[in-house]
């Protein structure tokens, strides 16, 4: 008897902790595919204007991001890994040679915030990318 109900708890237990690392960066992964517009960039402080960001993409395909600055003619593509179980969720940009862009984000349905810092620097704490911070902030929205 106290065995069935050892059995019974864990299993509730179990099902009360939610979804499953696995399941909630598909989840994530899954809402951020597709094209977005760059609304907003900020990096140390300083925003950028935004003739500069006219035209800039960045598209969610998979596991790959890539950048699109069209009125420059440059693409910058990258892999990507994402956790959202943390409590500030974490976003790694995998660039070809190895290095590891560390950020955080938030995703809204139709609105993305990326924090990032430099390779090889500290993850952010913060979405704002604050003068002195050394970090770049991105606002991203959904293309209909």
């Amino acid at each position: 008897m106290k065995l069935r109900c050892l059995l019974v708890l864990g299993v509730g237990l179990l099902l009360a902790a939610g979804p499953s690392k696995d399941e909630a960066i598909k989840k994530d992964k899954d809402e951020m595919q597709g094209t977005w517009s760059v609304i907003g960039v900020t990096s140390d402080g300083k925003e950028m204007s935004s003739d500069l960001l006219l035209g800039a993409k960045v598209i969610f395909k998979g596991d790959r991001a890539e950048g699109k600055v069209i009125r420059l003619s440059k693409n910058n593509e990258c892999g990507f890994k994402i956790d959202p179980t943390q409590k500030l969720k974490t976003i790694d940009f995998v660039h070809a040679d190895g290095t590891v862009t560390p950020g955080i984000y938030e995703l809204r349905t139709n609105k993305i915030k990326i924090c990032n810092s430099s390779p090889k620097a500290a993850r952010p704490t913060s979405l704002e990318a604050a003068k002195g911070s050394g970090w770049t902030q991105i606002i991203l929205y959904r293309d209909r």
